[in-house]
């Protein structure tokens, strides 16, 4: 299956601190600054520099469902 198309700024889309869009993506902050590195991952910044990216783009680069609150995470006790 092919990733979804993902156009970063698009309508309604939220911007996110690092620490929000690590929790909405189920990945480590960190994760997400080797992402950037590697071009997977586009972060805007801020005036003073500092990164923030878009909901969309984490979505789409995880694969979480959009009404989720997370990607990767660990799976339920039901699904073992």
């Amino acid at each position: 299956m092919s990733q979804p198309i993902y156009i970063p700024g698009e309508p309604g889309d939220e911007l996110l601190r690092p620490v929000e869009a690590a929790r909405v993506g189920g990945v480590s902050v960190k994760t997400l600054i080797r992402w950037e590195k590697a071009g997977k991952l586009t972060a805007r910044r801020t005036l003073g520099g500092h990164r923030r990216y878009y909901r969309g783009e984490i979505l789409a680069l995880t694969g979480a469902p959009a009404g989720s609150g997370g990607g990767l995470g660990t799976p339920r006790v039901d699904e073992l």
